[in-house]
């Protein structure tokens, strides 16, 4: 064997050792949190004088998400932050998605013993989500249908047993939306037989304007976003 296919054959396997070793060093510092937002949706249990309610996209906006620690008992609370905006569409074609909001959030090493997150208007001009932090686009029997929320939210969250993050650990949290809760009067949602095109511009809208005359159903909606997420995490 000549000397340049012994350089070759040391190069290559030079490059293996090395590629082996950032791998394992990868994975032994791996720890941190994983963020997915699940949607829980029904379409089939709504109906409008037997025409349907039909959800093209239903689109949220999480500005910010934070995440509580304590490493000490005797030790004061500090937050840990992840800054949005993250515009996320949770309902398309009336059928629910999820969505991995992040795969991998490297956080400190504590105990964790609560998210909060908060829902509000995206500032970027050219978002979904600009105006309104949560947009419902789709429609009601042969009507179109647009409902805009302007409200931001704020929900808090203890995790039923704190979450012990070290340098060899990922925990996984879901954001979980149950979108039938809103629609559903059946189980204290909205009765959208009420809602009526007030302007007559062939579209039903919800929204802070009431240019419709939609109020009530909009104040409704509001508190229902209140009821209709949960957080689960393992």
């Amino acid at each position: 064997m000549n000397m340049k296919n012994v350089l070759i054959i040391l190069f290559a396997v030079t490059a293996f050792l090395i590629g082996s070793c950032k791998k394992e060093n990868s994975t032994s510092i791996k720890n941190g949190i994983s963020i997915k937002v699940s949607t829980k949706f029904a379409s089939t249990n709504f109906n409008r004088t037997s025409q349907s309610l039909h959800i093209d996209e239903m689109w949220i906006n999480i500005s910010e998400i934070e995440f509580e620690l304590n490493n000490h008992p005797d030790s004061l609370i500090t937050e840990e932050e992840m800054k949005g905006p993250f515009e996320i569409k949770i309902i398309e074609n009336n059928s629910p998605r999820d969505v991995m909001l992040t795969d991998f959030v490297k956080l400190p090493d504590g105990l964790y013993s609560e998210i909060e997150f908060e829902i509000d208007k995206n500032p970027k001009t050219d978002a979904i989500t600009n105006k309104a932090s949560i947009v419902v686009i789709g429609s009601l029997g042969n009507q179109p249908l647009e409902i805009e929320i302007e409200d931001d939210f704020e929900f808090e969250k203890e995790f039923d047993t704190p979450i012990s993050l070290n340098n060899l650990s990922q925990i996984n949290v879901s954001l979980i939306f149950d979108v039938s809760l809103i629609f559903d009067p059946s189980k204290g949602g909205i009765d959208l037989t009420q809602a009526t095109d007030g302007n007559q511009n062939g579209k039903i809208e919800i929204g802070p304007n009431n240019i419709d005359g939609n109020n009530v159903l909009y104040e409704r909606l509001k508190d229902l976003i209140e009821q209709i997420i949960d957080v689960e995490n393992d």
